[in-house]
């Protein structure tokens, strides 16, 4: 099952929160980036996985 960000927007509001679906795409548009930035460099390579090394 997918949320849309209307769901998501109706999901706070049962929290008691009130926020527009429009709010969260644009939380959505300036932290995705930056959670997934971090997220990349949080988690190590899957088994199995070859990483790439450049060399300098």
């Amino acid at each position: 099952m997918k949320l849309s960000l209307r769901d998501l927007a109706e999901i706070l509001l049962l929290c008691g929160l009130v926020f527009s679906h429009e709010a969260i795409r644009d939380w959505e548009a300036r932290l995705a980036p930056l959670l997934c930035a971090s997220a990349a460099g949080a988690r190590p390579a899957a088994a199995g996985i070859l990483t790439r090394y450049t060399s300098k």
